[in-house]
Parts: C-alpha cells; sequence; structure tokens
C-alpha cells in the first residue's frame, strides 16, 4: 500500500530509509493511534516511538487505510494565473495542470505546532507565491504557506481585543484580481457574523493581529447575519444576508498596496437591493462593478448597478444610493423541464455560489466577462452572461432567452473555479479535478436539435456544450434604454 506514495517528494528518502538496515514484518494491534507524541501513555505507538531515528515504520493505523486511495472528498479549491488548479483533499495540498495528472506534491496543511488540519477555504495571493488556508477548528485563524515550499510561513488569528477572537465566516480579496499582483502582506475584506471587516497583516512579523472599530461594519440586529462578500476591481463591496438583502459599501479608500495604508472607516452602504426575503448564500460581481449576481437556495438574481441621476448623469449604486431607481432583478431558476431532463424535483436543487467567470483580458485593464455558472449535485449549470444582458431590458412577464446550459459530471460538485481569461471552468469532484472547456458555438438551431444536444450533454461527463437558443444582437448596450 506504499505505492500511493510513491510520486511524493519524501518517498526517494522513505526507501532508503527503510532499507537501512534489517527490517522485521509484522502485525500490531492495540490502542495508541499513529503518533508517538500524542499517543496514549502505555500504548503500543507511546511505547515504540520515543527514539524517532530507529521508530518502528507504521504501515497502516486502521485495515482499510492502506487499501486504496484516500477517501476524503476535493473540497477547498483556487487556480492560478497560468492556468493550475490547486486543492485540499483532507489535510493534503494537491496540484493539477490542464490536461494532466494530478500531483501529489506531498505538502499538507499544518499549525505552528505541526498538527494537519483540512482547510475550509483556499486562498492564493502575492502572484500566487503564498496561500492562505482558513481553518475549520479557529474560525478565526488564518494560516499562509509558501506555494512553492509547502511550508507554514505564518499564522494569526484575528482579535477585536486582547482576549475576544474573531471568527471569520467568509473571505475575499480587497479588490477583484488583486491576488495577481506581488504583495508580501495580506490583505482582505471578510464577514464575520453581524458585521463586515478588512484587515492587513504581516505575516513577517509576530504582533496580533487586532481589528480596530474604522477595520469594521456592525448592523446590531438580532439574529440578522451577514452571508457573502465580492469585491470590484477598484475595492466596492457587496455583501449579502440571510434576510434577503444586497448592500453595496464604496470603495473605503484604502491604499492597498503602500507601506503606510491610508484607511477611512466603514460607512453605510449607499444602496440596499433588498427585494425579496430569500436568504442570499452567496454573492458576485463584474469587475468594474456593473453587474452584480447573488445566489439564493433555488434561484439566482442579475442587476445591473448603473443607473441616470435628475441631471441625466450615469451613476453607480456603489458610490450614490439608487433611491426610486433601484432596479427589478431578473431571476434565472431551473425550469419544470430542465428538471425532468436532470431527473430532479425542486425540492432537490441547492445551488452553490453563482459566479461570474475571470473574463477575458481585453486590455487597458478591461474585462469581459460572458458566463455566470453554478451547480447543483453533479449538474454545472450555465447562463452565457450575453443573455442575461438581453433579457435583463426586457419586461419581466416576457418569455425570454435565458435557457440554463446543463452539464453532468460523474460525481457530486464540490466546489469550482473559472481558470483566468479562458472560458474554462475547474470543478471540484468528490475524487477528480476536472477541467471543462465552455464552448460559445452561436450556430442558429431548430428547437428539436437544442432538446436534443441537451440531452446527449447529460448523457455523459461532457467537456463542452453548446447552447440551444438563438442570439439576439447586444451591440451598444444600455441599461438604461
Amino acid at each position: 500500500h506504499y505505492a500511493e506514495h510513491k510520486d511524493r517528494p519524501f518517498f526517494g528518502g522513505l526507501v532508503t530509509f527503510i532499507t537501512s538496515g534489517p527490517v522485521v514484518a509484522m502485525v500490531w494491534e492495540g490502542k495508541g493511534g499513529s503518533s508517538g507524541i500524542n499517543a496514549e501513555y502505555g500504548g503500543i505507538e507511546q511505547n515504540t516511538q520515543q527514539s524517532f531515528a530507529t521508530r518502528k515504520m507504521s504501515g497502516s493505523s486502521s485495515s482499510s487505510s492502506g487499501s486504496g486511495p484516500s477517501r476524503e472528498k476535493y473540497q477547498a479549491l483556487d487556480v492560478t494565473k497560468d492556468g493550475r488548479a490547486i486543492a485540499a483533499r483532507g489535510s493534503e495540498i494537491e496540484f493539477k495542470t490542464q490536461g494532466g495528472e494530478i500531483m501529489k506534491t506531498g505538502y499538507q496543511a499544518r499549525y505552528k505546532d505541526s498538527q494537519a488540519f483540512t482547510p475550509r477555504k483556499i486562498m492564493l495571493q502575492d502572484a500566487g507565491q503564498s496561500m492562505l488556508f482558513l481553518s475549520p477548528d479557529h474560525r478565526g485563524m488564518i494560516v499562509k504557506y509558501d506555494s512553492e515550499y509547502g511550508k507554514n510561513i505564518g499564522q494569526t488569528a484575528l482579535k477585536i481585543a486582547d482576549t475576544l477572537d474573531y471568527p471569520i465566516d467568509h473571505l475575499s480579496t480587497p479588490t477583484k484580481f488583486s491576488e495577481l499582483l506581488r504583495s508580501p502582506v495580506v490583505q482582505a475584506v471578510g464577514v464575520s457574523g453581524n458585521s463586515l471587516f478588512d484587515m492587513r497583516w504581516d505575516s513577517r512579523t509576530n504582533e496580533e493581529l487586532k481589528l480596530t472599530e474604522d477595520q469594521r461594519f456592525v448592523k446590531p440586529t438580532r439574529h440578522f447575519r451577514f452571508t457573502s462578500i465580492a469585491t470590484t476591481g477598484n475595492g466596492n463591496v457587496v455583501a449579502g444576508s440571510n434576510d434577503g438583502h444586497v448592500r453595496l459599501f464604496s470603495k473605503k479608500g484604502t491604499d492597498l498596496f503602500g507601506e503606510s495604508p491610508v484607511v477611512s472607516p466603514w460607512k453605510r452602504p449607499k444602496t440596499d437591493l433588498s427585494q425579496l426575503a430569500d436568504k442570499v448564500t452567496a454573492v458576485d460581481t463584474t469587475r468594474d462593478g456593473e453587474w452584480i449576481v447573488w445566489t439564493t437556495d433555488k434561484y439566482i438574481a442579475v442587476v445591473n448597478t448603473l443607473f441616470r441621476g435628475e441631471n441625466g448623469d450615469t451613476f453607480s449604486g456603489f458610490e450614490k444610493s439608487m433611491g426610486k431607481e433601484k432596479p427589478q432583478a431578473l431571476i434565472c431558476k431551473l425550469s419544470e423541464e430542465d428538471l425532468n431532463l436532470m431527473g430532479i424535483t425542486e425540492e432537490e436543487v441547492h445551488l452553490t455560489p453563482a459566479t461570474f467567470d475571470q473574463g477575458t483580458y481585453l486590455g487597458d485593464d478591461n474585462i469581459l466577462e460572458e458566463n455566470i455558472v453554478t451547480s447543483t449535485g453533479p449538474f454545472l449549470i450555465r447562463w452565457k452572461f450575453r443573455h442575461i444582458k438581453i433579457d435583463y431590458r426586457k419586461p419581466r412577464d416576457q418569455p425570454g432567452v435565458r435557457r440554463a446550459e446543463i452539464i453532468k459530471q460523474k460525481e457530486d460538485i464540490t466546489n469550482r473555479k473559472f481558470l483566468y481569461d479562458k472560458d474554462e471552468v475547474v470543478t471540484a469532484l468528490e475524487n477528480d479535478l476536472n477541467f471543462m472547456k465552455l464552448e460559445n458555438n452561436e450556430e442558429e438551431e431548430g428547437e428539436n436539435e437544442g432538446e436534443e444536444k441537451v440531452n446527449r450533454v447529460l448523457k455523459f461527463n461532457a467537456m463542452t456544450g453548446e447552447d440551444s437558443e438563438d442570439d439576439e444582437d447586444d451591440e451598444d448596450y444600455d441599461p438604461n434604454e
């Protein structure tokens, strides 16, 4: 059962050590666990592992652990600028390249005391030179790892007082795509219960990360909870909550990458897009902040944030209250026909966070997003953003072209992430990482042909898919017309 470790960096040294002297093969049973340090006093492991250099080699800690690959599911996931996926499977950190096999690095997520843990979130930063792990056990702890060497290079716990830890529910970059910039200082915005916060942490120091009042926005309402957060390219913030509200905050005026950042306090949200009472589970925004998508358990909602003031000037809901100009959200959900095709009922639908793609780079710092993707169970659900824009300017009681494209995977999707500058998404399945190209075929097709094609896509683990609806011209789109 050591065959599963043969591609790991430590394997060569392990073989050398095993063959450096006589080997006696035997099976021992009893209490004690697999660690001599943490083992129960008097147990087998504790009695036989006091000397590390000559200790016994532990083959398996259970009758099943050596019989096959790890039973842990892939969970936390992120992607690098050059198109690699990095994912956590239990405490192990693995990479996969496009078209390549999964690379078992031998890295494990560990605290400073060497205890392994399963990250609940991975967030690359400093142009991919390092990565942040959120701890599942210590809700306020952030662990920073060197991406190349797989070593813990810092960890800290957020606090709002000397003895009061500050749990982190969600964490996001301070501006969209700032993770691609070099910055050894960790900067982020996040959610903690009924509050939002921003943080700046230099892991090269041993200082505690204590948040000031200016770094927090608190809504002291009973049973209220923020559920999600996202940022635009210039640092505006959108936050969702459990009461169905989506709030837009203007940027805080932080010099994000300066040595002496200028920080202004959080202010009241400029716009509250409350329209529905359904709990918001996730939010996302285009890089320019012009469009927002939020997710509920059964549907996604899309809003354009631009509006015209009394003098005819165009404003953003992030910078100025939309007031009476607050738009009606466009609701996108699976149709009854979609559910029949998928073989599930509406009660079985539980949508994961809907996100825009990472965009196609157009130059001059401009990004063009073309897809919105969510999932439920093994089904990847994609709406073309172009179709969403067309439907958005129609009266809500008119039928639109916003038919979802549904692609079935071989296992339940536990996480997913778009690659940068590509119409390609990485899905983390229970036992695999899958790279999937999203094709944009604009050929006109008849209704029956379209239905047949969608059925065909659902029958196997498709790597591509095509829409069955006709496109309409979307040139010179103005949300106010």
